[in-house]
């Protein structure tokens, strides 16, 4: 039998975005006007331990979607909040359980607003708690939203401001190299990729690059080539002489130096 559907919301984009408990092909999906998923297929969330030592996998009891395409679930076992891009891509992940305010009992409900604000009721408590998300985060679903856009150069500005308060954040490298990329600075983009830890966007980084270089030097890698080839041919027939010549002398009855 198929996993089970867990949630689900439609999105202003147009797609019905749900959870399930499929492993496998992924506990959240992006279903297409054919009820085809378009999500990345992979292993979401973190997997936890109960009392007994026992691994527990996330129950992503509810989604919602904001107008960036960013999603948010919710795990009901856990009561952390995990934001993903629409590329699957994970941006931060908050919430815990317990009886402090920002933790959960039971969260079974999500949704968001036009300014980025979560909603999340606790069937459990029977309240709702509301999240503002921080100046990082801000700054994060900015860049997100202008590069989706193609406004790559307003979405690196964003980028830099997410690197000022945290320098070690890794989608905003790999993000900053796939702009430079785009932007024909492939040093900068391999460099970018390679803090990002990213070595398919750091290959074609360098692959264009080393065709970038052959173009501009062209002109000095054919003299080069000839340079080379003609000290090649020299060399032949020096070598065929001086062979030549010792086969001659061998032949009169000579030594061979």
């Amino acid at each position: 039998e198929p996993a089970s559907y867990l949630n689900f919301c439609l999105a202003s984009d147009g797609f019905v975005y749900a959870t399930s408990l499929d492993r496998k092909g992924g506990q959240i999906r992006k279903l297409n006007s054919i009820g085809k998923n378009i999500f990345p297929e992979h292993f979401y969330g973190e997997r936890s331990f109960d009392e007994a030592g026992l691994p527990v996998d996330p129950k992503f009891e509810a989604i919602a979607v904001d107008r960036n395409g960013i999603v948010n679930v919710v795990d009901i076992n856990t009561g952390r909040i995990y934001q993903y891009t629409r590329d699957g891509v994970l941006l931060t992940v908050f919430g815990l359980n317990g009886n402090k305010k920002g933790m959960f009992s039971a969260a079974n409900g999500l949704a968001v607003d036009s300014g980025g604000r979560i909603f999340v009721s606790d069937y459990a408590t029977g309240t709702i708690q509301v999240f503002r998300p921080t100046r990082f985060i801000r700054e994060i679903h900015s860049a997100i939203g202008l590069f989706q856009d193609g406004r790559y150069e307003e979405a690196e500005i964003h980028w830099r401001n997410v690197q000022e308060v945290c320098e070690t954040y890794r989608l905003a490298y790999d993000s900053l190299g796939r702009i430079d990329y785009k932007a024909d600075r492939f040093s900068e983009s391999m460099e970018s990729y390679f803090l990002a830890g990213n070595k398919e966007g750091y290959s074609l980084a360098f692959v264009e690059l080393r065709h970038e270089w052959i173009r501009d030097h062209f002109a000095w890698v054919v003299l080069a080539a000839l340079v080379v080839l003609l000290a090649g041919i020299q060399a032949i027939r020096r070598f065929r002489r001086y062979s030549a010549e010792n086969v001659d002398r061998l032949a009169r009855g000579g030594k061979n130096p």
